[in-house]
């Protein structure tokens, strides 16, 4: 994506919600009181962390196909 007004909003939402989403596993871990609790929170921060990943690779493959609004408003796609 091309630095534009939209290449940032999206690298912006796209790096908040990851934060958003880790930091419940995170405090979970952290607040945990017995082995199970502990437990429970690790396998869930390696869960949000995989399905992270697999959003984050749809997520930027389909904002490449979308491709980038130039000035004129027409769509621009980069093909490799």
């Amino acid at each position: 994506m091309k630095n534009n007004k939209t290449a940032r909003w999206f690298w912006s939402v796209l790096g908040v919600l990851n934060l958003v989403v880790v930091a419940y596993p995170v405090i979970l871990v952290r607040s945990a009181h017995s082995v199970e609790d502990n437990l429970f929170a690790v396998f869930l921060l390696m869960f949000v962390m995989f399905l992270l990943v697999l959003v984050d690779m749809v997520s930027i493959v389909m904002a490449e196909v979308i491709g980038v609004v130039r000035p004129d408003d027409k769509r621009t796609v980069t093909r490799y």
